[in-house]
């Protein structure tokens, strides 16, 4: 009789170890959420000649094994990053919404309206020539790409400061630059004053 115990506790151990869910791999190399912005006082030169300056703000990186890291600057050209740990309760959700959006797309607001504050994008390479780019502003995302924004880039925690990614700033402002977001047509003109 104890034995009969012992061998159908070992066969339900078995049996509760062998239904966990199986982590998914992540469907692209590398998913990238990326905050920019136009300021025309960035650099003094901008500032003389009244145009605007682009650069990259922050990223995140999630590559294929979920090791998120991301960086992001300060206003004064601080760097500044951090490794994150995705738990494996979010890698299955993770991977279920970058697999709905293979496209490129805008989620912005329609029509005319002044807005200075700054501009996002989801990057996601598939490998070394196929980008998909998802511009957005967090307000106007669906509910599954405003929780995996908040969750790879919003909800980051402690940061060091570091100096190697300008290389990627500078790739990722190139690759914004091209893409279906916002192009540097409108030029600041200051007032004239009339005495």
């Amino acid at each position: 009789m104890k034995n009969l115990i012992v061998l159908l506790l070992l066969i339900f151990l078995f049996y509760s170890c062998g239904k966990r869910d199986k982590i998914v791999e992540l469907p692209v190399e590398k998913i990238y959420v990326i905050e920019n912005n136009w300021d025309w006082n960035y650099h003094y030169q901008h500032y003389k000649d009244n145009k605007t300056g682009f650069r990259v703000v922050g990223f995140s990186e999630l590559d294929k094994n979920y090791n998120l890291k991301f960086a992001f600057r300060s206003s004064y050209d601080s760097y500044y990053t951090s490794v994150i740990e995705v738990t494996d309760s979010l890698k299955n959700k993770i991977s279920d919404i970058i697999k709905k959006y293979p496209t490129d797309t805008l989620f912005s607001y329609e029509g005319t309206r002044i807005y200075d504050g700054n501009h996002y994008s989801f990057i996601m390479q598939k490998n070394d020539s196929v980008k998909t780019q998802i511009c957005f502003l967090p307000e106007y995302l669906p509910d599954d790409l405003l929780f995996l924004y908040k969750c790879l880039y919003e909800d980051r925690q402690k940061y060091e400061s570091v100096s190697k990614y300008e290389d990627l700033f500078k790739e990722f402002e190139d690759i914004i630059m091209s893409g279906p977001g916002l192009k540097p047509t409108i030029q600041f003109t200051p007032p004239v004053i009339v005495k």
